[in-house]
């Protein structure tokens, strides 16, 4: 059964596989870029993010030279921060320890910060079609279903038994294409809330295909609690354009990125009476010097709801009001990195 899963499965994916750019090569630090990209992203919003990265940072030590500002700038939009300054320590890591050569080998990979089993397989398979399987939520997904697994895929005996699966199909050969292939069956066939089982190979040997339980699976042990955070931002403006700005340090959300003035509750902000909030945090001069313009957005992270005002004010210059804040041009924000939903406040209030 597995040599016929194999061989439907490799003649499918010549046929029907994307024609996508990390998919034509075999170096490994263009592969690893994709993979971190399309981490938490869609193919197709990673793709114009993939051509914009490689153009800036073409090779690992022009990215290892860079500074981490611009790296983050370049990310905005994709979210999940870490992702971006985990590839900068590594990229320096590869600079300093290892001669400045990418790896492929999956054990040095992991060595690099952020590189887990799953990039380490799918880079190590893609670029030197090493026999590790690349277990992302697609190959947990297709083969819960064809094995009809029950095995909850959030628990590490799920992954095993996923990982053990692919493994056996790799033995078969051609490591590359055997992941790249389940990965694209999740994508066009397989998916989250669709199940096209007229259109899979793999539909004969499948235990649930035309079942009716197809959505069934895979099963999952727990759901994580969603945390609410109300967010009041200051977008503030001097007399001469220029605008403050704070990098939010620690390990929250965001992490190294540029922000406004910022007042968190955990309760919800009652829109009446944000002018005595400003006041009692910033001063009655700050409250004072606010337009009345405002912007509000939610903002759905894993496991936060985040809602988010944004305040227009305008002050005359002088001394700043905001402690360890700097002045930025107008013009010049768009070196900062920043989250998007504050440059769209920018964009949407000045």
């Amino acid at each position: 059964m597995l040599d016929e899963i194999h061989t439907a499965l490799l003649a499918w994916y010549h046929e029907h596989q994307r024609l996508l750019p990390w998919r034509e090569t075999r170096d490994p630090y263009l592969i690893w870029v994709s993979e971190v990209i399309l981490q938490q992203t869609r193919v197709v919003q990673g793709l114009d993010y993939y051509y914009r990265f490689v153009e800036r940072f073409p090779s690992v030590d022009r990215l290892a030279e860079a500074d981490i500002d611009d790296v983050l700038s370049l990310w905005q939009g994709l979210g999940y921060y870490s992702r971006a300054r985990n590839m900068h320590k590594a990229a320096r890591k590869v600079v300093s320890e290892l001669g400045g050569v990418f790896p492929s080998d999956y054990d040095t990979l992991l060595s690099l910060p952020g590189v887990g089993d799953y990039t380490a397989a799918a880079v190590s398979s893609f670029a030197a079609n090493a026999p590790h399987a690349a277990v992302d939520g697609n190959l947990l997904r297709v083969i819960s279903r064809l094995t009809a697994s029950e095995i909850p895929i959030d628990t590490p005996q799920g992954k095993r038994f996923v990982k053990h699966y692919v493994e056996e199909l790799i033995a078969l050969g051609k490591s590359a294409e055997v992941n790249q292939s389940l990965m694209e069956l999740g994508a066009l066939c397989c998916m989250p809330r669709e199940a096209r089982c007229n259109e899979c190979p793999l539909a004969n040997n499948c235990a649930v295909a035309g079942t009716g339980h197809e959505l069934s699976l895979p099963q999952k042990s727990r759901k994580t609690a969603v945390k609410s955070r109300y967010m009041l931002y200051l977008l503030v403006e001097s007399s001469e354009g220029k605008l403050w700005i704070k990098r939010r340090e620690g390990k929250d959300i965001w992490h190294s990125l540029y922000e406004f003035p910022l007042y968190e509750s955990s309760e919800p902000i009652d829109p009446k009476r944000v002018g005595e909030v400003v006041e009692r945090v910033w001063g009655s001069h700050t409250a004072g010097s606010l337009t009345g313009e405002f912007r509000s957005y939610v903002h759905r992270l894993t496991h936060r709801v985040l809602y988010i005002t944004v305040l227009k004010a305008k002050i005359k210059e002088g001394k700043s009001p905001f402690k360890g804040f700097i002045e930025v041009r107008k013009e010049e924000i768009a070196n900062y990195g920043m989250p998007i939903i504050l440059t769209k406040a920018m964009e949407e209030l000045l």
